[in-house]
């Protein structure tokens, strides 16, 4: 992002804050749950949902961009999956959105035709090649390796999207020594393993609490001098504090309308929007709360209705930092600055 970009997104943020508008800046968007792994703490491949056509998620991405929408993320299951990918990013990018995909890397080097339009490429990887393969199947950090390769030879920018449990928490410097060498920006983020429908096998594979700190403590120390680390160290801090780690959130039933680190953005400056079209504030709470269709009431019934959610706060490392951005916190713009700056001089 240009400076200018950078100044002109801030002034739009600044202006929805101070009208107290929802104006969906950052969009997930899951055109699909169907994926080719079985991760052990996803559920997405499991659950039947109905995908909108491809005329459809065009015809959201138009309401998007009516209402201020400036980024979209594709996610899944694996976006990858739909044949139409191609032709959504390519929508996209002609309504002049920024777009990035995130993907387990399996049929990235067989896509070029939705890759090479990409702004960002983000590739799960959870660890050399035991650990990873632990979490998402045998094969699959081969498949990862060659997904980042492809991209990066077609010129993509390419990030690291990791996620820690007990069964790759051991690997975390092997992964942060990967990445350095590589020169690739990498999100660190911890399994969430509350039952309730989400996250599959998850609750089997997770580290005890004062486990899930010490590696929280590793990886503010490893902030401190890897510049390919993105999140700050203060997203982590508050990560540090969160009272129960088998908990994936708590409402404002429960702890009030705030929580040690910044108010929760979901809802108000980002949202999801399932397969199915249904918009929600964040995918934490895919059916978890209620939530209006935005192919059935239009997009901005449908934003309108996620801002109100019970959400106070989550231990979410992505989610925090989303949170501490929309805030403008001047520690975590920059922070990103730096990595902005360490890839750009890579």
């Amino acid at each position: 992002m240009h400076l200018v970009e950078a100044v002109v997104r801030g002034s739009r943020l600044l202006a929805a804050k101070a009208t107290d508008r929802a104006v969906p800046f950052h969009v997930s968007v899951y055109p699909t749950a169907r994926c080719n792994l079985r991760c052990v703490y996803c559920s997405s491949p499991h659950e039947a949902c109905v995908e909108l056509s491809t005329s459809e998620w065009c015809t959201i991405f138009n309401e998007l961009r009516a209402l201020g929408t400036e980024r979209l993320a594709f996610l899944g299951g694996e976006p990858l999956v739909r044949n139409d990918l191609d032709a959504l990013v390519a929508h996209a990018r002609q309504l002049g959105l920024t777009c990035t995909l995130t993907t387990n890397g399996t049929f990235v080097a067989d896509r070029p035709e939705v890759i090479r339009q990409l702004d960002t490429l983000v590739v799960s990887l959870d660890g050399d090649a035991a650990a990873h393969d632990r979490h998402r199947g045998a094969g699959s950090h081969a498949d990862a390796i060659r997904g980042i390769r492809a991209a990066r030879a077609w010129g993509i920018p390419v990030k690291i999207n990791a996620v820690l449990s007990r069964e790759n928490a051991d690997g975390l410097h092997a992964l942060l020594a990967f990445c350095t060498e590589q020169r690739l920006p990498v999100t660190i983020n911890l399994m969430r393993s509350e039952p309730n429908g989400l996250w599959h096998e998850a609750a089997s594979h997770r580290l005890a609490d004062d486990e899930v700190r010490r590696l929280v403590d590793s990886v503010i120390e490893a902030r401190r001098t890897n510049p390919w680390v993105v999140f700050s160290a203060a997203t982590y801090r508050v990560t540090r504090q969160w009272p129960d780690f088998s908990r994936d959130r708590l409402t404002v039933a429960e702890v009030g309308d705030r929580f040690p680190g910044p108010r929760c953005s979901a809802g108000r400056f980002h949202v999801a929007i399932r397969a199915d079209g249904a918009v929600y504030p964040c995918p934490t709470v895919f059916g978890q709360v209620p939530a209006v269709n935005a192919r059935d009431a239009g997009v901005a019934c449908a934003v309108e209705a996620a801002r109100h959610h019970c959400c106070a706060t989550c231990f979410s490392p992505c989610m925090i930092e989303h949170n501490a951005l929309f805030a403008l916190n001047p520690v975590v713009v920059a922070g990103l600055l730096r990595v902005y700056l360490a890839q750009r001089l890579a």
